[in-house]
């Protein structure tokens, strides 16, 4: 055997289709494309939806949501307390040492070992700590969660911050008045229903109707006529000093002559 009788295994290579050759080549005169359209002109991507929004684009990209009612709190734990050397440990003086954060809410993990009796005052504990500072003979103390800062507020408390709702704010006199906004209201309505309101006579006299003769319950029928002016308001200083018209002075009342001014 020779080099030149080296040849691939049968059926390991294949020729490319040859298109776009004319009749006599693979395809025919269309190259396998069809016959006019966008996919027989150029290369279309297999996403392409004519146009609208892909299905990929559609559908949301990320996933889960920010729970408005969550609460963030800053993990303090055992070997820590031990290390600070503080018999009384609060947010305060965790505070004071650089631990933590202005008004931030604490919670105490069970890391590491105490040996010691230690107050512990947090907003949270976890049962392995609490277990760990109650055997060592300290003690531990809940915080309200109303003494920290929420990293996040809800809709809720910043609406009842706002007013409407006797929240903190509002019984200490700031900006949100509590229920006072309640009472003043129902105070104003309660003014209104027991003032006297005016019967129909006098609404329609005040909206400038025909009232009824004086000793009688019927209008006045028929209307007595207005009291006809000496000297019409609406006629020209010039007209009334002209001299004798030919216009009849029937058919335009007022005027003394046939031209104005």
């Amino acid at each position: 055997m020779k080099i030149h009788d080296l040849e691939p295994a049968p059926g390991s290579k294949r020729r490319s289709k040859r298109v776009g050759r004319g009749i006599g080549g693979k395809g025919g005169k269309t190259a396998g494309r069809g016959t006019k359209g966008q996919h027989a002109r150029n290369t279309v991507p297999v996403a392409f939806e004519g146009g609208q929004l892909p299905l990929f684009q559609r559908l949301p990209k990320l996933r889960g949501f920010n729970n408005p009612f969550r609460v963030e709190y800053q993990p303090i734990n055992l070997d820590t307390i031990a290390e600070c050397g503080l018999d009384e440990v609060s947010p305060e003086t965790l505070l004071g040492i650089g631990l933590v954060g202005k008004g931030s809410l604490v919670k105490v993990l069970g890391r590491g070992e105490i040996d010691r009796a230690v107050t512990v005052k947090a907003h949270a504990f976890s049962a392995s700590a609490e277990a760990a500072i109650t055997a060592a003979g300290g003690s531990v103390e809940r915080l309200d969660l109303r003494g920290g800062r929420r990293r996040r507020r809800c809709l809720r408390w910043r609406r009842r911050r706002r007013g409407g709702h006797p929240g903190r704010r509002g019984l200490r006199g700031g900006r949100g008045r509590g229920d006072a906004g309640g009472r003043r209201r129902a105070a104003q309505q309660q003014q209104r229903r027991g003032q006297q309101q005016p019967d129909a006579g006098q609404r329609r006299a005040a909206a400038g109707h025909r009232t009824a003769a004086p000793g009688t319950s019927r209008p006045e029928w028929p209307p007595q006529p207005a009291p006809a002016a000496t000297s019409p308001s609406h006629v020209p200083a010039r007209s009334q000093a002209c001299g004798p018209s030919s216009v009849p002075a029937s058919r335009f009342p007022g005027w003394s002559c046939g031209r104005r001014g």
